[in-house]
């Protein structure tokens, strides 16, 4: 992505640096239901951000710097976002499931020692 962005020009600095603050805190907040601005000023929701703006430019800066077979980690991020199935989003589901922070760091440490995506990963594992 920050390949790809180096090719927008100034689009990027012309973005206030209040707007891009607020909306890292909105993301931090809200995930990617949270809404923040595209370089065009316009302000939509992370998810669609990501999917089809987001991800399009990465591509395009992937292949600039001649790195083509990247499509099967660029699809992990795509269903990630997708399925709105982020680590964080793992954690406070398993932990509406169980309540248990003991639970909860063994099954995240199993699920991340499986070396599979996030979001093929299992709230109820062990």
């Amino acid at each position: 992505l920050t390949e790809g962005l180096k090719h927008q020009g100034d689009a990027l600095t012309r973005v206030p640096y209040d707007i891009l603050e607020t909306d890292f805190y909105r993301a931090a907040q809200y995930g990617l239901r949270a809404t923040v601005h595209w370089l065009d000023g316009s302000e939509i929701p992370l998810q669609q951000t990501i999917l089809e703006r987001a991800l399009p430019v990465a591509r395009e800066g992937l292949a600039r710097m001649g790195l083509h077979n990247c499509e099967d980690w660029l699809r992990i991020i795509e269903t990630r976002v997708e399925r709105e199935a982020t680590g964080a989003q793992w954690i406070l589901d398993h932990w509406q499931q169980h309540g248990d922070c003991a639970r909860l760091v063994c099954d995240y440490l199993d699920q991340a020692q499986s070396n599979q995506p996030v979001h093929t990963w299992r709230t109820g594992a062990t």
